[in-house]
């Protein structure tokens, strides 16, 4: 019923999201629009059932699939939970929802850079500790064996991942993804 009232902000903001809309079927700003709202509802009931840290690992997920805004969302439905006196159903909150979205649009590259940098930050600190590839990557002739030479250094932690929730290249040959897995080491000193 209030799609239309989405629509500028909603226009404004799908572009700068496009190519992970479409990838996950969602082809138009309506669409990311509407997902919007049923995603930070899914924080809020898993806030409330599971707890803030769940909660927080989830909309930590949205916001790597581009739903930038999430946290912000979920919060705002937050206070509609506190307010049930004054908004006794979502309708009437409907204008608070239309002012975030607006505002959001208005402000999107600053927010949205915000996110990409504390990204960009914690794919340094990765890197920083991720080993140094010093040759070719390969499996053996059976293909049972992936090999990957690497440089460590003495004394020093290391994490290497093969997959995960956003990337999962590594595949058999029927093309199913190996699930996500993280080694974590320390190499001996000296």
């Amino acid at each position: 019923r209030h799609a239309d009232e989405l629509k500028d902000a909603g226009q404004d903001i799908f572009p700068f999201v496009e190519e992970e809309m479409r990838s996950m079927a969602y082809g138009n700003w309506r669409t990311m629009m509407y997902e919007s709202l049923v995603r930070s509802s899914v924080v809020r009931w898993d806030l409330s059932q599971n707890g803030r840290e769940s909660a927080e690992s989830r909309i930590d997920r949205e916001e790597k699939n581009h739903f930038f805004w999430i946290s912000g969302l979920s919060e705002l439905l937050g206070e509609y939970e506190a307010k049930r006196g004054i908004y006794p159903d979502l309708e009437s909150f409907f204008p608070e929802i239309k002012g975030f979205f607006d505002d959001y649009a208005a402000n999107m590259e600053e927010r949205i850079g915000v996110i990409k940098s504390r990204w960009e930050e914690a794919a340094r600190e990765m890197a920083a500790r991720a080993p140094k590839i010093t040759g070719d990557v390969s499996y053996d002739e059976t293909r049972t064996v992936f090999t990957i030479p690497v440089e460590l250094a003495p004394d020093t932690e290391y994490t290497v991942g093969l997959n995960s929730k956003n990337a999962l290249a590594f595949q058999d040959e029927e093309g199913n993804p190996l699930v996500p897995v993280t080694f974590r080491f320390k190499t001996r000193g000296r």
